[in-house]
Order: structure tokens, then sequence, then C-alpha cells
């Protein structure tokens, strides 16, 4: 097992087997996988070392027995060390950040508090920077943001550091990429979720990053929630962003969007939310809705989703607001109907009336 070569190959075989079957995660620590792996980080080779820490990450995700035992090895200060002391190596910057994001998503020692500091936004924002063109550690570092910025206090953090401008530069130089564009917005869509952060947003390239999603990504199921989800956020209390929506079209692509993804429980509830959202109280709007056919769209989403308790909160309601619209607007049609109709009759008789008649009854008046 000393030939890089192997050693590089058998830790791919592992990364891969653990990413197809999370089961298979237990069963590697278990067999003590775990000191080997800290062996060879403590080679000079620097792509062993990468690939290593990618292993390390995967096992980290989304598994807490794995995560804790890590813990206890000190996993969290190497992963620290190691995103402080190769700065200029991309590979160790991005796995060492989703080591730390993996961390923080699934780990409840203590020692994890430690990430949630200032100093690791900014050496997390400095490798956004540093290595713009680096998808994968966008991606990592996109995601770490948006777990870092679950309280109002971190988000000021980031706000203050211009952070919603990186973040933005980042989803503009990856309009392809799934992840970095859904870790993105989610990103932004946490920092839009109070009224001072989101009349910032709402006039910002946080909007463009909407829309450009909205059309490359619309087949992705998960982009499209969070896309869903940040309008939904920029939309409330905010009118003239509601019109905004409206003229620009963005609530047609909503409606396409829940059309394409009418399976996708997130996407229904998040796109029916939106729409209630963008309606607000104005007949206006909700009259336009119904006529882009909102009111259909919203009643097949309670339909394929009848048991989800958000579609149950959010549907009937607006499905109740656009058919008080639609009742208005027959009893409008009918009003019309029947003024003309009443015209009809009031101007027919002038015209059947004879002309003679008239003249007979001046004459016979005047003689």
């Amino acid at each position: 097992m000393d030939c890089p070569a192997v050693q590089s190959a058998l830790l791919l075989v592992v990364n891969r087997l653990c990413l197809k079957n999370p089961d298979v995660k237990v069963a590697y620590v278990k067999a003590k996988i775990l000191p080997l792996i800290w062996q060879i980080l403590e080679t000079e080779n620097l792509f062993l070392r990468g690939r290593s820490l990618a292993v390390l990450a995967t096992l980290a995700s989304n598994c807490f027995s794995v995560t804790e035992e890590m813990m206890q090895m000190g996993a969290l200060e190497l992963a620290v060390d190691m995103l402080q002391s190769h700065t200029e190596n991309a590979q160790i910057q991005g796995r060492s950040i989703q080591m730390l994001w993996g961390f923080m998503q699934v780990s409840r020692d203590p020692q994890v508090e430690e990430i949630y500091t200032e100093e690791m936004l900014d050496v997390v924002l400095t490798s956004i920077q540093s290595h713009a063109t680096k998808e994968q550690l966008q991606s990592f570092a996109l995601g770490f943001l948006w777990t870092f910025t679950s309280s109002s206090l971190r988000k000021r953090w980031l706000l203050a550091r211009k952070g919603v401008a990186t973040v933005c530069t980042s989803l503009e130089a990856f309009p392809h990429s799934s992840m970095v564009q859904r870790h993105g917005l989610e990103v932004l869509r946490s920092m839009s979720t109070s009224d001072g952060r989101k009349w910032v947003l709402s006039d910002g390239p946080s909007v463009e990053a909407v829309t450009g999603a909205l059309k490359l990504l619309r087949h992705d199921a998960e982009v499209m929630a969070a896309a869903l989800g940040l309008l939904g956020n920029l939309a409330c209390g905010n009118v003239e962003f509601k019109r905004r929506v409206f003229k620009e079209g963005l609530c047609n692509q909503v409606l396409v969007v829940m059309e394409e993804h009418a399976r996708d429980v997130a996407v229904q509830v998040l796109g029916t939310w939106a729409l209630g959202v963008f309606v607000g109280l104005s007949q206006k709007r909700a009259r336009e809705l119904f006529e882009l056919g909102g009111k259909d769209r919203v009643f097949a989403a309670m339909a394929e989703h009848a048991l989800n308790d958000s579609i149950r909160a959010y549907g009937p309601l607006l499905v109740r607001r656009l058919e008080l619209v639609q009742e208005m607007t027959v009893n409008a049609a009918n009003m019309e109907d029947q003024e003309l109709e009443a015209e009809e009759l009031d101007v027919a008789p002038s015209h059947s009336q004879p002309s003679g008649s008239v003249t007979h009854r001046s004459n016979s008046e005047g003689g």
C-alpha cells in the first residue's frame, strides 16, 4: 500500500462506493479505514491528501455515527488546518470545506460551534474569490455558506463582507452548474428572509441569477425549488417586486416550472406559495394570474399532492382567491351583455317607428 498509484485508486474506489451506497460508510469505518486515511494524510503528496480528504468528506456527509467517530479522531481540527495551510491548492481547499460542511449538517458535537466564526467565514470567502474558476470548490463553499447563514447574526456577517456579491459572481460564472446554482440560490434565499436584506437583494444581481436559472436549468427540480423559494421571499411585502414579477413574465415562468415538475412536491409547494405571495391582496394581479392559467395549475398541484400539509394550507386559499376573480369576471361580462341588450331594446323602437306618423301628427295639429 506504499505505492501512490495504488493508494489513489483505492481511495477513488472507496469514495465512489460510499457515494453510491451510504450504508457502506459504516462498514468501512468498522473496518478501521480511518487510521489508514490518516496515515496517507501524513505524506507530502498533495494529490493523495486531496483524495483522502474527499473520502473523509464523503464519509462525513449525512451519516451521524461516522461523523461522531471522525470528530473523536480530530477530523475537525484536521480540516481546519488543511484549509488554512493549503490556500493555493483548490482540491484540498474544496474538500476541507466540504468536510466542514458535512460536520455542520450532521454533528451535534459542541466542537462544531468553532466553525461558526467570523474568521472561518473570511477564510471561505477568500477561498471562493481565489479559486473562482473551480466549479467543485465553488459548489462546496456555497453549500457551506447556505448552512452557515442559518442565524441572523451570521447573515449580518456575510452582508457586511459583501458576501452576496461574491455569491452572485459565482452564480454568474457557472450558469450551467446545477450544484453551484442550487447552493448559491439557497444562500440568497436564506439571506432574503428579513425585510432589510430583502430590499437589498430584490434590487441587485440576485434577480438576474434567478431568471438565468429559470431559463438554463429548468430541467433540475432542486434548482427550481430554490429559485421559487427565493422569488417568494423577495416578493413578501414588496409591492414593486410583485408588479415586476408579472411585468417581466416571471409569474408565467413559475407556472411553466410547476407544470414541468408536477410530481416534485418541493416545486409544487414553493410554487403555490410563491404565486399566493405574488397575488397578495391585489385584484388586478389575481386576475392576471387567473388569465395565465394559475387556478388550473394550483388545482392540479392540490390533486397531485393532496396529502401534503403545505399544499393543503396554501392551495385552497389561492384557488378561492382566483375563483372570486373568476366570478367577478363572469358577472362583469354578464352585466355588459345585459347593458347591451338593454341599449338594443331602447334604440329599436325609434328605428322601427314610421316617420310618416310624426309628420301626420304634426299636420293634424297644425290643421
